[in-house]
């Protein structure tokens, strides 16, 4: 039974509930602290969410007399303090949420005891030190978050445990932003009802295993702001659910693999960042649909592919590699106007043509860089009908004559850059 109290009836509530301790129930609560340390009273209580109070201090020892809780959160308050390791004898949890509180310490090994858990939030607060090999050996557990964000941080570290390969039901393991080093378990390729990994913003080194593409259920894959070397797996090419994949930040090497234009789900795909090199394959320009794509700011070289890039992106970034080079004047203008891409960013590359006049045509284009490249002739008086555009940059190129008038009536520009060129005259709409 699930009873849901408000405060109106605080008072007589409590003093109903308390006397009636066998009670079996399930209950939410957005009561008084004092209420709460009295809740050991109700030993066959089987479920207890605090979520989203304010709530604080320790947890009261009277949650540790409960003989049968199944779903504890304490989801969102402001908890403080070590989690309590006898937590670790209630046999019978299945859902541990203490995300977003301020827990200090470390993991009690004792979590490891409920064999029983499916799920265990520890995001967001401020614990630090290993993560325990036990976790590992929860075979029910599906879903482990131990990850931080700006606001309040854990700071794990050591090395990933091994043993998290065997929690072989796992389905969202999310570690990220913490201080982790050591190399990716050469075993997450058992990990095949995995749906999400985090590892972003830790310290991992070394190779991402080939038996990454075992995980043929992984839809959101975050490396991301690592030390992580080698080339990239051909195998990821198999992971043909995934739809978020970002690598950026690391330090990986060697070319674009082609098998990801396996990839047909893919929507966002960031490898900028690293040290890659070759060219851009020309499978990435044949996706129906990649809202973004970002190979920035890496070795790679050769001709820009761009017809299939305009089409089938809603962001594409390729900026920061002089051995770029290629044109746009290849771009096809045909069904333009239905085009989705809202940002095109190729700034600082090799880049030589004039400004094609088919820009025009993005009726969503937001933003235009295509600063610090070889772009020559004018500035096409149809840029003028880019009227959703907020940001233009054409700096650093060689575009010569008058700035056309029509970029003044462009009423959503924020922020227009074209310094650095040989224009002769600048119209009075501008200012």
């Amino acid at each position: 039974m699930r009873l849901e109290f408000h405060t109106v009836f605080r008072s007589q509530v409590q003093q109903d509930l308390l006397s009636n301790s066998t009670s079996k129930m399930s209950f939410r609560l957005q009561f008084s602290y004092a209420f709460i340390c009295n809740i050991g009273n109700l030993t066959f209580l089987e479920e207890l969410i605090h979520d989203n109070n304010f709530f604080h201090g320790t947890i009261p020892r009277q949650h540790n007399q409960l003989l049968h809780p199944q779903h504890l959160s304490l989801y969102n308050n402001s908890f403080q303090g070590e989690i309590p390791a006898e937590l670790g004898s209630s046999r019978n949890l299945l859902d541990l949420y203490l995300s977003k509180n301020q827990f200090q310490g470390t993991i009690p090994h004792s979590l490891g005891n409920l064999a029983d858990l499916r799920i265990l939030s520890l995001s967001d607060n401020l614990l630090e030190g290993n993560i325990p090999e036990g976790l590992g050996i929860l075979s029910n557990l599906e879903f482990l978050k131990l990850s931080s964000n700006k606001l309040s941080q854990n700071q794990f570290f050591g090395s990933m445990p091994v043993s998290i390969t065997n929690a072989s039901g796992i389905v969202i393991l999310d570690i990220g932003g913490n201080a982790l080093s050591g190399v990716v378990p050469m075993n997450m390729g058992n990990l095949k009802h995995l749906q999400s990994l985090n590892l972003a913003h830790n310290c991992l080194s070394g190779l991402l295993p080939t038996g990454v593409g075992n995980l043929i259920n992984l839809g959101r894959l975050d490396l991301s702001n690592n030390r992580l070397s080698g080339e990239l797996p051909s195998s990821l090419g198999f992971c043909e659910v995934l739809e978020f994949l970002s690598l950026q930040g690391n330090l990986f090497k060697g070319p674009i693999p082609s098998s990801l234009d396996l990839l047909r789900g893919i929507q966002l795909l960031d490898l900028s960042r690293n040290n890659l090199s070759g060219n851009i394959p020309v499978s990435l320009a044949l996706f129906r649909l990649i809202p973004f794509l970002n190979p920035s700011y890496n070795m790679l070289e050769g001709e820009v592919p761009n017809e299939g890039l305009f089409m089938n992106s809603t962001m594409f970034s390729i900026s920061g590699s002089e051995k770029l080079y290629g044109s746009l004047e290849s771009a096809n203008s045909k069904n333009l106007t239905y085009a989705r891409i809202e940002v095109i960013n190729l700034k600082s590359n090799n880049l030589e043509s004039e400004v094609p006049a088919v820009l025009s045509s993005f009726n969503n284009l937001l933003v235009l860089h295509l600063s610090v490249n070889h772009f020559r002739g004018m500035i096409p008086h149809s840029l003028g009908n880019l009227c959703a555009v907020h940001i233009l940059s054409l700096s650093g190129n060689i575009i010569e004559g008058s700035i056309p008038e029509e970029l003044g009536k462009l009423s959503n520009l924020s922020s227009i850059k074209l310094s650095c060129n040989k224009f002769s005259a600048v119209p009075m709409q501008l200012f």
